[in-house]
């Protein structure tokens, strides 16, 4: 199953932005002053055409690897997350979990606390063995989502959600 991932995930990919680029079309585009080049669908025109040309890609690796014999490393045992530690096997399931709280999270608490909060435990899940700097993780866990505010909030007047924060 697991040399099989790249032709599911590239296609999967592949029907996603699809599905993407199909929708774009009932984005309703405001005109404003007049009509620029630039409008509400371009952003999200470019997006579902990268996404898919990278799913693309990904066929188009998975179909190279597939006719040279498979996916093998260079000690001739197929790729596998046999030997890994259970902290590497489970760092994608812990991370979807931690987005799925912080999508549930985030109208409640508020961009920054719940952003500190995801950041906090992505780096610890995401830093190798033995290298875990908890006051690096909580340094840049409060620094980053405080400076993402106030230039969404106060540069670009786009508000995010406040929650239970005061500001």
């Amino acid at each position: 199953m697991r040399k099989y991932k790249d032709l599911i995930t590239g296609l999967a990919v592949f029907f996603l932005s699809l599905f993407y680029l199909i929708n774009i079309r009932s984005v309703r585009v405001f005109t404003g002053a007049g009509a620029t080049a630039i409008n509400a669908r371009t952003i999200p025109l470019i997006e579902g055409s990268l996404l898919m040309l990278l799913s693309v890609i990904m066929l188009i690796r998975y179909g190279i690897n597939a006719r040279r014999g498979g996916y093998v490393s260079e000690s001739g045992k197929e790729d596998s997350l046999d030997g890994q530690p259970l902290r590497i096997r489970m760092a994608v399931p812990l991370t979807l979990c931690l987005l799925l709280i912080y999508v549930l999270a985030i109208g409640r608490l508020g961009f920054v606390l719940t952003s500190i909060i995801y950041l906090f435990f992505q780096i610890i899940i995401l830093s190798p063995n033995g290298k875990i700097r908890v006051p690096f993780a909580a340094v840049i866990a409060v620094i980053a989502p405080v400076i993402i505010y106030l230039v969404f909030v106060y540069l670009l007047n786009v508000p995010l959600p406040r929650g239970i924060m005061p500001f």
